[in-house]
């Protein structure tokens, strides 16, 4: 099968979903499929840019387009190379703050459409508008009012076979906007190794004053964060859940930042200054794809910042359950107006924090055992891939 994957941005390691979609093409290109990639809105760059992936010895094409060129010149330019890929689908992986910086798509419907002509379309919305939060002020409602609209033309011009999404929030949106769509989990963007970081993390904690040692672990917990620190993410009732578990159970513990805080540098600020006296706080910033692993596979626990209800769009948490460590859930502050869907993702590794507490008796007696990493990138890329030959098959008797 024949896959050309659009996408907005495909600066490396700059571009979540850029990331995202490298990834997926090259485990399809490893499952026996022809992948092209192409990025039609390069904020970085300033001339087209043509490469090729070297991908378990077969080659895969990319073609980047900025934004500095015309729309026209640079859809001319994608439409050459379709026409000469010919592919059997078109994967639009979209995420709307990629064309526009408030998520307004206004033309982007008419821009796509020479490219698509009687192909088959895929959307993976890894994005929707914005607004749809019980508790959301009316400035971010009228902007997703928009975002809203153009996203529904969108989808009712170019008619997509398959739409996917990583969440069951969006599905119920866009359940309720007559969209059918199916959920396709992220998987994390980050390689799996066996090593831990003993080595060389535990060094910088014992400078800090954590009395830590490769064994016994029975002295200290290590807490993580991965990533963006969302601005509104709450300390509490977590961190005095944490402390009174600490105390309890004669335990340090440390909250530790890895990669770049984002927004969340305030926060971050905050947190070190007014928990001092409660935990060690250690920021390691950006760090390698291999020391990440290394630190996944050596902390007790990862902290998602994001909302429950939103938890399967963070690639950052996904990357955390690939490695088996047990993610807390601090926020369930996302409700969706007159909507009673379950939002329980599937995965047995999430802990809301009113569980925390059962959790932690039963890893302090021995009942919970860390299995071994795991990339979740071949079970997802099986799964979009006979999602789109499935329906192939159907449009196939249809027509």
């Amino acid at each position: 099968m024949k896959i050309a994957f659009i996408t907005s941005s495909l600066e490396l390691g700059k571009d979540g979903v850029g990331d995202y979609t490298r990834l997926l093409a090259e485990a399809c290109v490893r499952q026996g499929h022809e992948c092209y990639l192409v990025s039609i809105n390069e904020r970085l760059l300033t001339q087209i840019s043509k490469s090729k992936i070297a991908v378990d010895f077969v080659e895969m094409s990319l073609l980047r387009l900025p934004t500095n060129m015309p729309w026209k010149q640079r859809i001319a330019h994608a439409e050459k190379l379709l026409a000469l890929f010919q592919p059997d689908w078109i994967s639009l992986q979209f995420v709307p703050y990629g064309y526009q910086d408030k998520g307004i798509i206004i033309k982007l419907r008419q821009r796509l459409q020479p490219l698509l002509k009687e192909r088959r379309l895929h959307i993976m919305f890894h994005e929707l508008w914005i607004g749809q939060n019980t508790s959301a002020k009316l400035r971010e409602r009228l902007v997703g009012t928009v975002q809203k609209f153009f996203i529904l033309q969108l989808i009712k011009q170019l008619k997509p076979l398959v739409v996917h999404t990583s969440n069951s929030t969006y599905i119920a949106l866009l359940k309720r906007n007559g969209v059918s769509a199916s959920r396709l989990p992220l998987f994390g963007s980050i390689s799996i190794t066996n090593q831990n970081a003993e080595r060389w993390l535990f060094s910088e904690l014992q400078e800090l004053g954590l009395n830590i040692k490769t064994e016994p672990r029975n002295h200290f917990w290590l807490f993580g964060f991965f990533g963006s620190l969302h601005p509104v993410w709450p300390a509490e009732p977590l961190f005095s859940c944490l402390y009174g578990a600490a105390i309890k159970n004669n335990r340090q513990v440390a909250i530790i930042s890895i990669g770049r805080l984002g927004p969340g540098e305030e926060l971050w600020q905050s947190l070190s200054k007014n928990y001092s006296s409660q935990f060690v706080f250690l920021r390691l910033g950006e760090r390698s794809p291999l020391e990440i692993s290394e630190f996944f596979n050596s902390i007790d626990f990862g902290i998602a910042t994001s909302p429950y209800a939103l938890i399967g769009k963070s690639a950052t948490v996904a990357a955390m359950l690939e490695h088996k460590l047990p993610v807390i859930v601090n926020r369930d502050d996302f409700k969706l107006a007159s909507c009673t869907a379950s939002f329980q993702e599937p995965q047995s590794l999430l802990y809301k924090i009113d569980q925390i507490d059962d959790y932690l008796a039963n890893k302090l007696n021995g009942s919970i055992r860390r299995k071994l990493p795991q990339s979740g990138l071949p079970d997802v890329t099986t799964q979009f891939i006979k999602d789109i030959t499935l329906a192939s098959i159907f449009y196939s008797k249809s027509s």
